[in-house]
């Protein structure tokens, strides 16, 4: 009996200490990923899931991408089962990288990538991760990209200096055939 009233306080105990993180398990919505979702500034900026290909014996969903400053081109990523959002690249079987974790916390870095991207925000709507911009030719730029739950990508920006180089905010998306105007 003595043991069956520890066991109970101690539960109460262990319950009422919840971790008041978010939900790992309902960040998985962060980034929407269904083929006909887009992201769009205007005709000329926008990121469009088109297609799905197999690379490497997983599904990863085709990004077609375009914009003024870096031209257009396919992004191949997936989402895995620990929430890593990873990237592979259509030329380069055998090599895939984790670009973001929506599991991470405020602060924390995957340390294994050139980008080296890091939770700067945290909360149970939004994530946003700071990357190195290892391809910019700049040093010490980075870029911030925010997920909103539900809806994906909402903002992106450079950061060169110490000074945000603020990208067009997308004006139009469509999450799983619904069209939001922002």
């Amino acid at each position: 009996m003595k043991r069956i009233l520890l066991f109970s306080i101690l539960s109460i105990i262990v319950l009422s200490c919840k971790n008041t993180e978010p939900d790992p398990i309902a960040s998985a919505d962060f980034f929407p990923l269904q083929v006909g979702n887009y992201w769009k500034v205007d005709d000329n900026d926008y990121l469009e899931i088109t297609n799905t290909k197999v690379i490497d014996g997983h599904t990863y969903y085709q990004i077609y991408t375009k914009s003024p400053l870096g031209g257009e081109g396919n992004l191949y990523i997936r989402i895995d089962k620990d929430l890593n959002l990873i990237q592979a690249y259509e030329n380069a079987p055998g090599y895939s990288k984790t670009i973001a974790n929506f599991r991470m916390k405020q602060g924390k870095k995957i340390a294994d990538t050139p980008e080296k991207p890091t939770v700067i925000e945290r909360d149970n709507d939004k994530i946003t991760f700071r990357y190195l911009c290892v391809i910019c030719g700049r040093p010490n730029a980075m870029f911030d990209i925010s997920f909103h739950k539900g809806k994906g990508i909402l903002s992106r920006n450079s950061l060169f200096r110490g000074y945000f180089e603020n990208n067009p905010p997308f004006t139009e998306i469509r999450i799983n055939g619904q069209v939001y105007k922002l």
